[in-house]
């Protein structure tokens, strides 16, 4: 399913929000958030203009990285705010 569409019982259209630019690398990166209507429950999707295949914050190969974002911070943070332990 594309995130454009509608899962069920979610918010029709995703609030936006552009991360902030920390670092000129050629990268920007776009979050968007959708809340379930009956429990609160949330997807979050981050789409990231201008990089290669890589893991954002994560040194390595595989083309231009973005340094607007730390991936493994968004889920531990995530996974922390809806019900789990860090």
């Amino acid at each position: 399913m594309a995130f454009r569409e509608s899962p069920v019982g979610f918010q029709a259209r995703p609030a936006r929000a552009a991360l902030p630019d920390r670092v000129d690398d050629g990268t920007t990166v776009t979050r968007r958030d959708r809340v379930g209507r009956q429990d609160g429950s949330a997807v979050r999707f981050h789409s990231i203009e201008g990089r290669g295949h890589t893991w954002p914050g994560a040194p390595g190969r595989g083309g231009k990285k973005t340094h607007d974002m730390e991936a493994s911070e968004e889920i531990v943070d995530s996974h922390t705010q809806y019900g789990g332990s860090s």
